[in-house]
């Protein structure tokens, strides 16, 4: 019962994002959840994480073109939101990232299970 709430929660926040957050907002929101998620699982160094996802994966999920997904993150970017080369990304200042779009990460505010945060610490 407890993970089928989570998941109702998760989709929520998901459908509200892609509903009402313009472009810019989208792709921040996107981007802080995974800074966030990895970040609980040791995988953030210096706000600097892999991302080995293509702008077509990126567009597909949140519904835009490639092309709007480039010159979103070409935005982010001259704001000083987000700094990305090839499959790392760092964002310089993940508060102001999240604060563009009022993050409230309490859907995914759950705690691993420590053997599963060891398991991921250790994988290749």
């Amino acid at each position: 019962m407890a993970t089928a709430i989570r998941q109702q929660a998760i989709l929520s926040e998901r459908l509200i994002y892609l509903g009402q957050y313009a472009a810019h907002e989208q792709l921040a929101h996107f981007l802080y959840e995974f800074y966030l998620r990895l970040k609980r699982i040791g995988a953030v160094e210096n706000n600097t994480f892999l991302m080995p996802l293509t702008q077509q994966l990126i567009s597909d999920a949140l519904g835009m073109s490639p092309v709007h997904v480039s010159r979103t993150f070409s935005m982010l970017r001259d704001k000083g939101l987000v700094i990305r080369d090839r499959q790392q990304v760092k964002l310089p200042d993940p508060e102001a990232l999240a604060s563009l779009v009022g993050f409230n990460d309490s859907y995914i505010d759950e705690l691993l299970p420590p053997m599963f945060t060891e398991f991921l610490r250790n994988s290749p």
